[in-house]
C-alpha cells in the first residue's frame, strides 16, 4: 500500500511538471513573438523612411502599412501612416477619419514629439479645426516655452478665437516673446491686431509709441508708424512719419515706396 501511494504521488508530481513545461513555453513564445514583431516593425519603419527620402512614395506607404500591422502600438508609425491615409484619401470619407485618429493618438501619447506635434497643429489649422489647433499649440508651448515660434502660434490661435479672455492671454504671450527677443514690427503688429479686435485704439497707439521709443533712429519703425496712422486716416501724422523715415534712411527704396503709396492713396500723384 505504501509503495502504491508513493508511486501515485510521483506520477502526480510528474504530471504537474509536464503541464508546467507545456504552458510556460507557450506564454514565452507569445512574448517572444510580440517582441520580435516590434523589432521587425522598427526595421521596416526605418526602411520606409529611407524610401521616403528617395521619393519612393508607393514603397513608403506600403512599408508603413506593414510596420503598423506588425506593431499597432507604435504610434510613431501610426502618425505617418495616418497622414498618408489623409493625403491619399481623395473622395474617401472613412480613410481620412482613420488617418486623423492615428495622428491624434500619437499626439495624445507623445505630445513632446516636437516635429509631429507641430505638424499636427498645422494640419488642424489647414482643415479649420481651430479648437484642436489651439489645444495643440497650448500643449506644445507648455512643453517648449523657450521656442518663440510656438509661443507665437499659440498666441495667434488664442487671438483667432475671438474670445476677449483668449485675446488677453494672447497679448500676454506676445509680451513674453517680446521680453526675450526685444521690440520688433512683427510682434507689435500682432499685438496691435489683437488690440484692434478688442477695439482698443488707445492701447494700439500706446504700443506704437513704445515701439518708436525703443529705437529712435529706426526708419523701419517710422515707416510702420506711417502705415498705422494712414490706416486710421490720421494723414498728417502718417506723412510726418514717412518723411522722417526717408530722412533717416535716404538709401532705403522701401521707405520711399511706402511714402509714394501713401501719396497715391491721397490722390497726390
Amino acid at each position: 500500500m505504501k509503495t502504491t501511494k508513493k508511486y501515485t504521488l510521483s506520477l502526480t508530481l510528474l504530471l504537474a511538471i509536464l503541464l508546467s513545461v507545456a504552458v510556460v513555453p507557450a506564454t514565452a513564445k507569445k512574448r517572444d513573438n510580440s517582441a520580435e514583431n516590434s523589432r521587425k516593425a522598427e526595421y521596416i519603419y526605418m526602411e520606409a523612411l529611407r524610401q521616403n527620402a528617395l521619393n519612393n512614395t508607393d514603397s513608403y506607404f506600403e512599408l508603413l502599412n506593414r510596420a503598423y500591422q506588425l506593431d499597432p502600438n507604435n504610434s510613431d508609425v501610426g502618425f505617418f501612416l495616418g497622414y498618408y491615409q489623409i493625403v491619399l484619401a481623395k473622395n474617401d470619407t472613412i480613410m481620412p477619419a482613420k488617418g486623423y485618429k492615428l495622428m491624434k493618438d500619437h499626439f495624445d501619447k507623445a505630445p513632446e514629439d516636437f516635429y509631429a506635434t507641430y505638424f499636427f497643429g498645422n494640419l488642424n489649422e489647414k482643415i479649420r479645426n481651430y479648437r484642436a489647433a489651439l489645444k495643440v499649440w497650448a500643449t506644445l508651448d507648455s512643453i517648449y516655452p523657450e521656442k518663440s515660434e510656438i509661443a507665437m502660434k499659440h498666441a495667434e490661435s488664442l487671438a483667432a478665437s475671438g474670445d476677449s479672455a483668449n485675446i488677453a492671454k494672447a497679448l500676454d504671450i506676445f509680451s513674453r516673446v517680446e521680453v526675450a527677443e526685444g521690440k520688433s514690427v512683427n510682434i507689435s503688429a500682432r499685438k496691435m491686431n489683437a488690440m484692434l479686435m478688442l477695439r482698443d485704439t488707445t492701447s494700439i497707439f500706446a504700443e506704437l509709441h513704445q515701439l518708436l521709443e525703443s529705437s529712435p533712429t529706426s526708419s523701419e519703425f517710422r515707416t510702420f508708424a506711417g502705415d498705422v496712422y494712414a490706416m486710421f486716416e490720421r494723414n498728417d501724422s502718417a506723412r510726418y512719419y514717412y518723411d522722417t523715415a526717408c530722412q533717416l534712411d535716404s538709401a532705403n527704396g522701401l521707405v520711399y515706396y511706402s511714402r509714394a503709396t501713401f501719396f497715391l492713396s491721397q490722390g497726390d500723384s
